[in-house]
């Protein structure tokens, strides 16, 4: 999980956690899978974000019967993701 969310000991930015998730995920999750061409666009990266964010939200997958092991990933996701879209944000206003 980690290595998902960190690298050298810095969080990803939210492109990099998007186009990683299938590895956190696994291929039975219904995540499809997006690469860096997808997310050029701002309007892009937010659209992938709200639907990472609907799939891992952590009421969405206890609802769904998750196992606990699963349940614990999504949760985790789903607050590393909301952290690196706020650092996202803070970046696009900067600009």
């Amino acid at each position: 999980m980690d290595n998902w969310e960190f690298h050298k000991g810095v969080r990803r930015n939210i492109r990099s956690l998007l186009i990683k998730l299938p590895d956190l995920m696994g291929p039975d999750s219904g995540w499809k899978p997006v690469s860096l061409g997808d997310l050029v666009q701002v309007n892009k990266v937010r659209k992938h974000y709200k639907r990472a964010i609907m799939l891992t939200h952590p009421d969405r997958s206890q609802h769904r019967g998750d196992p606990v092991q699963k349940q614990l990933v999504y949760r985790r996701a789903f607050e590393a993701m909301n952290a690196a879209w706020k650092e996202h944000e803070k970046t696009m206003k900067g600009s």
